[in-house]
């Protein structure tokens, strides 16, 4: 069976910062992100990464990093109509203050394309790997 991973935006964010709190635990989990068949994000990830960079870098520097990840051979999934209306229906359902509509997008989408794992430092993301069925890669 082939071996799939989604990278989080707290992931992603946390391997581009050096001064990230978990930047040297990120470089040390992309030996292991290293060995998944295929990796992926979403578009809503991608727009969340693309937000924080920029905040946090600066428009040019955010920038050089973004079309170095879109040159990486990451595919992303798109989050259609119908994914969208059930991460409607189940965020109304949440009690979980922490769990981002992002995040639960993440989990429906490892679900639906048996994803077999997310990285994250998001802790919440155990509840949800759980619930949806897939492993919890950094925290």
């Amino acid at each position: 069976m082939q071996q799939k991973i989604i990278l989080d935006s707290s992931y992603i964010i946390s391997s581009a910062i050096g001064d990230d709190d978990n930047h040297k635990i990120a470089e040390h989990l992309t030996t292991h992100i290293h060995t998944f068949d295929e990796v992926y994000i979403t578009n809503y990830i991608f727009a969340e990464i693309s937000t924080v960079l920029s905040q946090r870098l600066g428009k040019s520097n955010s920038s050089i990093i973004l079309q170095g990840f879109l040159e990486n051979p990451h595919e992303i999934i798109w989050v259609d109509k119908d994914t969208d209306k059930k991460t409607q229906r189940e965020f109304l359902k949440l009690k979980d203050k922490n769990i981002s509509y992002v995040d639960l997008s993440t989990a429906i989408i490892a679900w639906q394309n048996k994803i077999n794992a997310v990285a994250t430092f998001d802790k919440h993301f155990k509840k949800l790997g759980k619930e949806y069925g897939f492993d919890v890669i950094g925290c």
